[in-house]
């Protein structure tokens, strides 16, 4: 079974009406659907944002289902110019803010997907992924994050610790994200999610009402949500259709 985990309800959005769910359970609010997808034996976690709750849902698939591959997928912000809302970001490393370890996605679910999305005509790019401790959301520290490591090219809150799961446990791991934010675009630095991953519109309206300098940006954000997870949902599909597991060789650099 191929468990693919994302953060947020709005990156798995427009992949559910395409997937043939089996079974839905759910670990402290976290759905979890057992599904056939493009014929793959699936799992389609919806974790949460951040470090807790990545380590929740991405230890538990793992100690429960019998996996032969893990893929984090979902949004991500953009360190390196060029990289533009929708491009997908297949990471070849996965680095953690603070942490001495750097994972490695499994080479040959990398060159199967960078195949994959290519013969979809799929706009990719590759590069290392950095999960940060908070929302990096200022352009300034966007690109000086960039600019001081030149490896990374994208930030996101949850790939780290899915990918030390995936080598604690053997299980080939790959880092597929969607750019939703580009280097030049503000996010907001606190989260309108809850922790199972869904955006609670009265907060962000909250939030707005407070800072109302910043609606034209939100409202660029959310006109990129439905691109990106569409994006998305395009590369997970294409990738499926002709991913062959290999056994792992991911591991620490």
């Amino acid at each position: 079974m191929i468990a693919i985990v994302a953060a947020l309800q709005d990156e798995i959005a427009p992949l559910l009406p395409k997937i043939e769910v089996v079974k839905l359970t759910e670990v402290e609010g976290s759905p979890l659907r057992e599904a056939r997808i493009v014929g793959q034996e699936s799992l389609l976690a919806q974790s949460g944002p951040g470090r807790a709750r990545a380590q929740l849902v991405g230890g538990y698939v793992s100690q429960n289902y019998p996996l032969t591959a893990l893929i984090s997928i979902g949004f991500c912000g953009a360190v390196r110019e060029g990289l533009k809302s929708g491009d997908i970001v297949l990471g070849a490393t996965a680095s953690g803010e603070g942490e001495s370890q750097t994972y490695a996605s499994d080479l040959a679910l990398l060159q199967q997907a960078a195949s994959a999305l290519e013969s979809a005509n799929v706009r990719f790019h590759t590069g290392g992924s950095l999960t940060g401790k908070e929302i990096v959301g200022e352009p300034a520290a966007k690109t000086d994050l960039g600019r001081s490591s030149p490896e990374i090219a994208s930030v996101d809150m949850e790939t780290y610790w899915l990918a030390e799961i995936a080598d604690r446990d053997s299980v080939p791991f790959l880092v597929m994200r969607v750019i939703l934010d580009e280097v030049g675009d503000w996010v907001p630095g606190v989260p309108l999610v809850d922790e199972t991953g869904v955006v609670q519109r009265a907060k962000a309206m909250g939030y707005l009402m407070q800072h109302p300098q910043r609606a034209p940006a939100l409202i660029k954000l959310g006109s990129a949500v439905p691109k990106a997870s569409t994006s998305l949902a395009n590369a997970v599909l294409a990738l499926l259709e002709q991913v062959t597991v290999p056994k792992a060789s991911n591991g620490n650099l």
